[in-house]
């Protein structure tokens, strides 16, 4: 779901740390040329003097443009409760995540298929899918965004360019990277911090800002998220006919296995059950999900999944005849 639409030039903007919008060096303001330690020295203090004015929140924006299409995310960082929002936009589609550090993840449910999942579970009001984080932290979350801490800013651009100084204390500090054919201006305020960078290449574009205060991000409430494991049991029950396929296959292995085990023999009720069992047992742990259930029946057993929600059945009887097994549809 998240993220899935972000294209994979975003590696090189990430690699290199974030990108900005503000106003172009004029012509007029005197440039000077910077070796690669020079520029290493001047970028490294950046981010530090960056990182420092980040530490009570800040506001990032960004925005990726390729020929006509492209996208825009903005992100909000409140650092007194270790907690993210990030929306990303992509045409008419906003996707909204919050993160908490050690807490988790709330991912919102904007497709057509989560909504029927809830709509199916009777989670009326859910629109977040919440995963378990205890590990998780806002350093690691940002990771996976295109809008990097500005403490990261030039991590890895520390290449030979120029630094372009302003009047009024602005600097602006320009990388040619020849391996991404892009060009990356990193825009510093008169107080030595990251306020943006700029990313272009002859096909693409890149911009981001920042902003530097206190945020007031709060994750949704428990009652309006469903849990990744409820989630994706929904998810296996929503198609019946899909889901009986499970239990389609476990008679039938179960089925097989039986008369292998029998040597031409006559199939013994009590053995078959055992198989089933065991079959029905090894399945659902390899799929992750107790799904497929076996009940006695006279002659042998039911295989069949039960929608716990709908209460809908799907079952396949699987009975002893002397040396055969049959497998029957019994809905």
């Amino acid at each position: 779901m998240r993220r899935a639409y972000r294209p994979a030039l975003l590696l090189v903007t990430l690699s290199l740390a974030v990108p900005g919008t503000c106003a172009p060096a004029l012509a007029a303001d005197p440039a000077t040329a910077l070796t690669r330690a020079e520029m290493a020295v001047a970028l490294t203090q950046v981010a530090a003097d960056s990182a420092a004015a980040a530490d009570h929140g800040w506001r990032g924006t960004y925005a990726f443009t390729a020929g006509p299409s492209g996208f825009t995310e903005e992100i909000l960082v409140d650092t007194g409760t270790g907690t993210v929002v990030d929306r990303s936009t992509n045409g008419t589609t906003t996707a909204v995540t919050y993160a908490r550090a050690g807490t988790g993840l709330y991912e919102g449910l904007f497709d057509r298929r989560s909504r029927a999942i809830v709509r199916m579970t009777g989670r009326t009001g859910t629109g977040y899918l919440f995963t378990p984080g205890r590990t998780l932290t806002v350093a690691s979350f940002l990771e996976e965004t295109p809008v990097p801490a500005p403490g990261r800013a030039g991590a890895n651009a520390h290449e030979a360019g120029t630094r372009i100084t302003r009047p009024d204390g602005t600097t602006d500090y320009r990388v040619a990277v020849a391996e991404h054919s892009m060009t990356f201006t990193f825009h510093v305020s008169a107080a030595g911090v990251l306020t943006g960078i700029d990313g272009v290449s002859p096909e693409v574009s890149t911009s981001t800002t920042y902003t530097y205060g206190r945020q007031s991000v709060t994750p949704p409430p428990a009652a309006q998220a469903i849990t990744r494991a409820e989630y994706w049991l929904g998810n296996a029950y929503l198609k019946m006919s899909r889901t009986a396929e499970h239990a389609k296959v476990v008679a039938d292995t179960g089925a097989a296995a039986t008369r292998e085990a029998a040597k031409g023999r006559a199939i013994k009720v009590p053995r078959l059950r055992t198989q089933l069992r065991t079959t029905a047992r090894r399945y659902n742990a390899g799929i992750g999900m107790t799904i497929v259930k076996i009940k006695d029946i006279r002659g042998g057993v039911r295989v069949y999944v039960t929608n716990p929600w709908t209460h809908e059945t799907r079952c396949y009887p699987v009975k002893a005849a002397g040396r055969k097994v049959v497998v029957t549809s019994g809905w």
